[in-house]
């Protein structure tokens, strides 16, 4: 069933009012694409997402879908990228080693509209030692991912990488910074460190540093790809960190306390990269695994934003713990870094790993490992809609297998003709890197 005439013009009206905004999910994985809907806080925000949930209560959503895939060598704990695209990225770059101690190795595909094409491969050894405590990759502009890299004496590398050249080569490191003490080995690797773009010259790390406290820095990026450290603030104890730009000046982190907590902190960035906490928000005692952040669907709207978050959440009987579920929490961000708590949504299948990426329009994504009802072990793409008071699965479908904790990654892969695309990657049930391409409909 088609959508009603009044709600499409409802979203075309605000999505005129709206521009166009980087945004990264999970690991440190951003992505551009443009904003369909959007809500403010207060009275604002829920008299227009309830008038969007009456217009599209009588739709009917479209569907999840797997496209194409490829597989490559054997991986552990992959990160992925794209590049940043006016409609569907060209070019993705995904980060990983095949195993504990082995060599980072980055490689880049050309999405061709209908299989992946390689066009490069590297070896990234900036530090100490063979291979990286923790990583991330994100997007920086139409032909540039950045990578970081914490080597095992918790040295913090930055690397401008060129995809898609023709000279020297079709990918390539084009320029590295670094610091010291701003990385250690945090829980499965990725979630120790986290990288986004505030633009094409300006990025930001947050990691685990080797205190155990969230270290958040500010990095420049000149014309030749050389990346210069900024500024440094140090906040207090994690156990790991996902971050997302949310604009050209502030970023959102989402971090579990050593107490348990789970975190959103707003950082401002000012002039030469200087770093202000905004504002925060803890879910205390929340019994939450965090697994991603992403800016939310619906987020823009009269100077105010908003991010989405993934949670394995530990469910509890009696004080004893009997499974997972996972999660998806929504959470409202003003200019001026204040942090409100939005609408959950719940997917009662245990998934104890996941990881969410933005999407125009009313459909953020995820992908997760979930146990299924007979006790095998699954993997799920999920569209999720909001229904003006909570999140709810609107559609899904399992694509390969992952069998590692923590192995999931997942970014948006822009929008073309209506249709939002994602890339997945994970190691599949023989332990080799898989990239897989996704398609949502709304």
């Amino acid at each position: 069933m088609k959508r009603t005439s009044q709600a499409c013009d409802l979203v075309l009206w605000l999505g005129s009012l709206i521009g166009r905004q980087e945004s990264e999910s999970g690991k440190g994985f951003p992505a551009t694409a443009e904003r369909a809907i959007s809500k403010s806080m207060g009275y604002s925000r829920w008299a227009i997402t309830a008038v969007l949930g009456l217009l599209m209560a009588a739709s009917s959503f479209g569907q999840v879908k797997g496209l194409y895939s490829y597989t490559a060598g054997q991986a552990m704990l992959p990160a992925v990228a794209t590049t940043a695209s006016s409609s569907r990225s060209s070019y993705i770059v995904t980060m990983s080693m095949a195993g504990p101690g082995e060599t980072m190795e980055l490689r880049a595909w050309n999405d061709a509209g209908g299989y992946l094409v390689r066009i490069g491969t590297a070896n990234w050894t900036p530090g100490t030692g063979p291979s990286a405590f923790a990583y991330a990759i994100a997007t920086l502009d139409a032909n540039r991912v950045v990578a970081a890299y914490a080597d095992e004496s918790s040295n913090l590398y930055v690397g401008v990488w060129m995809v898609g050249a023709t000279n020297p080569s079709p990918f390539y490191l084009q320029g590295m910074g670094s610091t010291t003490a701003s990385g250690s080995l945090g829980p499965a690797y990725g979630a120790g460190l986290a990288i986004t773009a505030l633009s094409a010259t300006e990025v930001v790390t947050a990691a685990v540093d080797p205190a155990g406290n969230l270290r958040v820095q500010t990095w420049a990026i000149d014309a030749y790809g050389d990346v210069a450290l900024q500024n440094t603030e140090v906040g207090g104890g994690i156990l790991n960190v996902f971050m997302t730009a949310i604009n050209s000046t502030q970023v959102a982190t989402a971090v579990d306390s050593n107490d348990g907590d789970s975190v959103i902190r707003v950082w401002q960035i000012g002039t030469g990269g200087a770093i202000t906490k905004q504002g925060d928000y803890s879910l205390t005692g929340a019994n939450n695994i965090t697994t991603g952040i992403a800016l939310a669907p619906l987020g823009g709207l009269l100077g105010n934003y908003e991010v989405m978050t993934s949670y394995a959440h530990n469910i509890v009987s009696k004080g004893v713990p009997v499974g997972t579920e996972l999660q998806v929490r929504s959470w409202g961000i003003s200019s001026a870094g204040n942090v409100t708590i939005g609408q959950t949504g719940t997917d009662a299948n245990g998934a104890f790993e996941s990881a969410i990426a933005w999407t125009p329009g009313l459909n953020p994504v995820t992908v997760s490992m979930e146990n299924t009802s007979g006790g095998t072990t699954e993997s799920a793409a999920e569209a999720w809609k909001y229904n003006a008071t909570s999140w709810s699965v609107s559609s899904s479908t399992n694509i390969t297998e992952v069998t590692n904790p923590g192995s999931i990654t997942l970014v948006s892969e822009g929008t073309s003709g209506g249709v939002n695309y994602y890339v997945a990657a994970f190691p599949d049930s023989s332990g080799n890197l898989r990239v897989e391409v996704l398609s949502y409909t709304p």
